[in-house]
């Protein structure tokens, strides 16, 4: 029996069997297959029947007492590959592929996922998964490594690579408390848990996170809640490899390649580093001098029947409640919690929501970037989870809302952009001449320190258009390529066969493609002279006004080519007539403005009643009837002119002057209100639309 925390729907503790605690029902049923659908999990029982009897020899030399355990090669790899496949299986990649078509498949390697799919011919990604399960669980790893090239030509590319480094890269080691009342916790899952750094970008439109970079340093897989299985990555020091020449070096290296791919390299660090584990000892080699040397008769070939000696590491409390603490850290996306010992249970609750849980060089447990972060809704589900064991402590976390992610939203961006520039200029200096961006090849360069790049801080929208319309570009590119390919071989029988067997949404897509294409073409050719064929190819189309570059800024003629040896001063001139003719606009609506407003005040002042002690203007009505006339026409009328001008120089009062000079303000601030709601038109290019950005500014306004 065990005892379990239910944290959903709501928190209580009850009690189940061993078999009913974690489980769901049809996670590998394969819908595809009308006859056998579950024949992954047959897959998966013959394997777990294999692995049964290693895993019984393990519990009970722990039990009885015995320091180490003896396993053959055959069992040692066994047991890796049944590691491997209960991760693999897990809840996370089942949500990393449980999509009903590769449209709303949504990991970073999706254009890598659909050419693989494309190639297996696989419909739906959850296909993918059932079968590189099945080919994990059928694969015999054998000592002369042909394992590896029968799963990378079965299994997705990207995920064998994963298998490689898991059961390669990484030393199995098995640790035990040293305190009676200590125990390992269980969680849903419970084989798919890591201790790493992990960096990711964060879309700032959309708040989607993107993982750029993940290193494992350990995985855990608990047998018993006595017995945990650790897997160490080998990038982590050993003293007894560090020993051999050129060792410590080369992993140094090796760690410090992973470490400059995360964005956060100071916080680089394992959090159990310093775990006392170390790899088996081996029936063919000794240790002479603190380094393994093979014995007489060994020339490092591996054999079946080399064995391991395993040790039962026990761990001090402080490294069994760190374990617990990446258990409990990694419990998000789990709904219960498994033990066998309440006091056990509660002390490791109150360690993970009392600690700092914090390493010098490591990235901290228990983040909180803002109120809304889900990982703070499942810190305080721990804590009321703490108090039905009888515990009363209260929760502590680490507010970090410059995590790894978002310190510096977009600065694999950033880096790749500096990495891009620094290949095309170097292409320039050598003379090479190659196409925009096809200098750069990858991550060839080192990254630069942060101070290096922070100027580029303020630019970051620009990085963020650029980025949005360099995946339009590719994804238009590649639509494109396949039109012109069904384009050029629809008069073919070989294309014919393929133009039978596409589906009729895939051909109404392209009948439309090529029909658009056909009507542009036909456009640019009725453009173009027919004398001069020759001058048309040189000459490049011409870009419309208000289109955004890829820096996010509207585009500007830009200066000729320079070896014409001819300065051009295009972009001067055009920026000059811009802002002369954007005064003039300025000036001709300033002026009808005031003539509108001053008219509308004399045709008011010429209708106001006599009782209320004002006069009529006989100029002003006469400026209203005959706004054109001229000032010669004034000075001929003799007599009758100076008598209107000392009419209109008694009327022009001072509350007349102080209203000429309102209305010459207002005109004046309705002008400048025209171009500030232009300059932010604008500015706002890159939004949706006007309107939206008004909409948008208004809502931080009143609701900050």
């Amino acid at each position: 029996m065990l005892y379990v925390l239910q944290l959903e729907p709501e928190i209580k503790k009850t009690e189940v069997e061993l078999g009913r605690v974690f489980g769901q029902d049809d996670m590998y049923r394969d819908l595809q297959r009308s006859t056998n659908q579950h024949h992954v999990e047959e897959q998966l029982g013959k394997l777990e029947c294999s692995v049964a009897p290693i895993i019984r020899k393990i519990r009970e030399a722990q039990e009885n007492g015995l320091p180490t355990v003896q396993l053959l090669r055959t069992e040692r790899d066994e047991l890796r590959r049944f590691l491997f496949v209960m991760r693999y299986r897990g809840s996370n990649q089942h949500k990393r592929f449980y999509h009903r078509d590769i449209e709303t498949y949504n990991a970073p390697d999706r254009h890598r996922m659909v050419q693989y799919m494309r190639k297996k011919g696989f419909k739906e990604p959850i296909e993918v998964w059932l079968d590189n399960i099945k080919t994990m669980a059928e694969v015999k790893i054998d000592k002369d490594g042909e394992w590896f090239s029968e799963i990378l030509d079965r299994m997705y590319p990207g995920d064998a690579e994963w298998a490689f480094v898991n059961l390669q890269l990484m030393y199995l080691s098995f640790c035990t408390p040293s305190e009676h009342d200590e125990e390992f916790l269980l969680t849903e899952n419970a084989f798919d848990i890591y201790e790493g750094p992990v960096s990711f970008q964060v879309n700032p439109i959309t708040g989607e996170k993107t993982t750029t970079a993940c290193t494992e340093y350990h995985n855990f897989a608990v047998i018993s809640p006595k017995i945990m299985m650790v897997l160490r990555s080998t990038l982590l020091p050993n003293a007894e490899e560090d020993a051999l020449p050129g060792m410590r070096e080369q992993r140094t290296l090796q760690r410090e390649m992973h470490r400059r791919l995360h964005s956060e390299y100071d916080m680089t660090g394992s959090f159990l580093e310093k775990l006392p584990v170390t790899k088996a000892r081996n029936s063919y080699t000794k240790i002479v001098g603190g380094m393994p040397v093979l014995i007489d008769g060994e020339d490092g070939t591996p054999r079946a029947d080399h064995r391991f000696y395993f040790r039962f590491f026990p761990l001090h409390s402080k490294n069994v409640q760190r374990i617990n603490a990446v258990i409990l850290n990694e419990s998000y996306n789990s709904s219960s919690i498994a033990f066998v010992s309440p006091v056990a249970a509660r002390k490791a609750l109150e360690y993970y929501l009392t600690d700092p849980c914090k390493v010098a060089g490591a990235y901290p447990l228990k983040i909180v970037s803002d109120p809304y972060d889900p990982t703070l809704l499942q810190l305080q589900k721990l804590e009321q989870a703490a108090r039905l064991l009888g515990s009363d402590v209260r929760l502590m976390y680490n507010v970090h809302t410059d995590d790894s992610g978002r310190k510096f939203l977009l600065e694999q961006e950033i880096l790749e952009q500096l990495r891009r520039r620094a290949a095309e200029r170097d292409a320039a200096s050598r003379g090479d001449v190659q196409s925009p961006g096809s200098a750069y090849t990858g991550n060839q360069f080192t990254p630069p320190p942060r101070w290096q790049y922070q100027y580029l801080l303020p630019e970051i929208p620009k990085f963020v258009e650029q980025a949005r319309k360099k995946r339009e570009r590719e994804n238009m590119n590649l639509e494109a390529k396949e039109c012109e390919k069904k384009k050029s071989g629809m008069d073919g029988s070989e294309n014919r066969k393929t133009e039978s067997e596409m589906d009729k949404s895939e051909k109404r897509e392209s009948e439309k493609k090529k029909s658009e294409a056909k009507v542009q073409d036909e456009k640019v050719l009725a453009r173009a002279p027919t004398s001069k064929i020759e001058e048309f190819t040189r000459k490049k189309p011409k870009k419309p006004k208000n289109v955004l570059n890829s820096s996010g800024q509207r585009e500007t003629p830009g200066p000729r080519n320079p070896q014409d040896g001819e300065p051009d001063y295009s972009d001067v001139v055009f920026r000059l007539r811009y802002l002369i003719l954007l005064l003039i606009a300025l000036g001709v609506v300033y002026y009808y403005f005031f003539k509108y407003l001053w008219r509308s005040y004399i045709w008011f002042r010429s209708r106001v009643p006599e009782k209320y002690g004002h006069h009529r203007n006989t100029l002003t009505e006469k400026a209203a009837e005959e706004p054109e006339t001229s000032r010669e026409e004034e000075i001929d009328c003799g007599e009758c002119s100076k008598g209107s001008t000392d009419t209109s120089s008694q009327n022009l009062n001072h509350v007349e002057t102080f209203i000429l000079i309102s209305l010459s303000g207002l005109a004046t601030f309705i002008s400048v209100i025209i171009l500030c709601l232009y300059c932010v038109r604008y500015v706002a290019d890159r939004f949706e639309g006007f309107y939206y950005f008004i909409w948008e500014m208004g809502k931080q306004f009143w609701d900050p």
